[in-house]
């Protein structure tokens, strides 16, 4: 009887661990972007930094720290490792971080990646979407099945990154002006100003954000 019990305790347990994790996803917080959860991030972080992916094999990553909103970040590369089955680690491009830091023998490296860090080169890589299933396995790669797979899930993929633009754009802008009042009031105003340096990279966000609005005008067409 006793070896029941404990049983049915041990299902329990896993049973509650698998709920608990199933709302968890990383990308959640930014799926339900609000005032209240930027406030609480930039409360709890550590450090909160715009950066560029220099490399990313999937897993490991590193990013160049290009503007800083809080804290101090020691170095101008840090690294990090990730993987969750619902949110990818950070691939190229710009990213916005809110995180902790750790000092390690290789270096600065993140830990507690929030979930309100993401790409804002690459809006649909915060949240994997449930793709359509492919064909069976049976199935040849060339076939006109697999082609006109391929051809699906591109128009699914275009329709989600049309979906999501107007919202993200929006969200991110109101986003920025928040951490930038963050950093005036907390810093001292010369000071938090970015340097001249990170010029090149402020540009590159910039026509990622164009691109991102041409494709979206294209894709309503």
């Amino acid at each position: 009887m006793e070896y029941y019990k404990g049983f049915i305790l041990i299902v329990i347990a896993i049973l509650i661990t698998i709920s608990s994790n199933a709302g968890s996803c990383p990308g959640q917080k930014w799926a339900n972007w609000s005032i209240a959860t930027v406030q609480n991030e930039i409360k709890d972080s550590e450090v909160i930094f715009l950066s560029e992916v220099i490399a990313s094999d999937g897993f490991n990553y590193s990013m160049k720290v290009i503007d800083i909103f809080k804290g101090k970040v020691e170095a101008d590369t840090i690294f990090g490792s990730y993987k969750h089955k619902c949110y990818l680690a950070p691939k190229e491009g710009m990213w916005i971080v809110y995180s902790k830091l750790e000092n390690t023998p290789k270096g600065l490296q993140l830990k507690d990646l929030s979930s309100l860090s993401r790409s804002l080169s690459h809006p649909l890589s915060n949240n994997i979407p449930e793709y359509p299933a492919p064909p069976t396995s049976e199935v040849r790669a060339d076939s006109a099945a697999m082609v006109e797979y391929h051809e699906k899930l591109d128009e699914f993929i275009l329709e989600k990154e049309r979906e999501m633009l107007p919202v993200f754009l929006k969200n991110w802008t109101c986003e920025y002006a928040m951490l930038l009042a963050y950093r005036r009031n907390e810093s001292n105003p010369v000071a938090s100003q970015p340097s001249s340096s990170n010029a090149i990279s402020y540009i590159a966000l910039g026509f990622a954000f164009l691109a991102l609005v041409i494709a979206f005008k294209r894709k309503k067409k």
